[in-house]
């Protein structure tokens, strides 16, 4: 009969909404940017599921993000999946739950 009216202090403030594939933050690296990097691995945390390409930096610059996002995603009890050489997708496990991220990853065209 009486309901208290949420306030923000009641909502999960990193809880998503919508279907993950709704979601994707799709990036590409242009340079060697750690703020950039930072902003994205932020995103993560916050259950952004975040597809990164690297095919415009060198190796070393490649390499560097690749374990730098892969340790992150890690330490969020999250997934890493190669979509192609260039390009790769950074997520929290929860993110495959409704499905559609998956469905989304299998319907890329592949070069």
């Amino acid at each position: 009969m009486f309901f208290k009216k949420k306030t923000d202090e009641d909502l999960e403030l990193n809880e998503p909404v919508g279907k993950a594939s709704d979601r994707i933050i799709f990036a590409q690296f242009t340079s060697d940017d750690d703020n950039y990097a930072l902003e994205l691995i932020l995103k993560i945390r916050d259950g952004a599921p975040v597809i990164v390409n690297y095919e415009k930096v060198d190796e070393y610059t490649t390499n560097k993000y690749i374990a730098f996002f892969t340790g992150a995603t890690m330490m969020v009890d999250g997934k890493v999946m190669r979509i192609n050489e260039n390009t790769i997708l950074f997520t929290k496990k929860e993110n495959f739950i409704d499905g559609s991220l998956r469905d989304f990853i299998e319907n890329i065209p592949r070069q």
